[in-house]
């Protein structure tokens, strides 16, 4: 499945944190205020399990096949990681360069 646009930084992050809106609430936290630096598996936000359920969703909301094997070894635990890496999946997904843009 390929998107009909590629989604920027912004949307994927807009797409992440709909999907951990309900878990942020229940910490007591608003999704406008989390900043890339936020970690989100420190504060619990996220485990392996619902790591996998994040995937999952935002593959399903933005059209697009994200495997797990393709977001690599290298650890990330803060919200700008794991966008990052979700558009470097996208990026490679859809054959696009999105270095230096947003």
């Amino acid at each position: 499945m390929k998107p009909q646009e590629e989604p920027t930084r912004d949307q994927i992050g807009t797409t992440v944190l709909k999907h951990l809106k309900s878990r942020l609430l229940e910490n007591g936290l608003a999704a406008d205020s989390i900043e890339d630096d936020f970690d989100l598996i420190e504060v619990e936000i996220l485990d392996s399990f619902a790591f996998v359920e994040l995937v999952v969703s935002v593959s399903e909301d933005l059209n697009i096949d994200i495997d797990l094997a393709d977001l690599g070894d290298e650890p990330f635990t803060t919200f700008g990681e794991i966008v990052t890496a979700f558009r470097r999946v996208i990026s490679a997904e859809t054959g696009a360069d999105t270095r230096g843009t947003d």
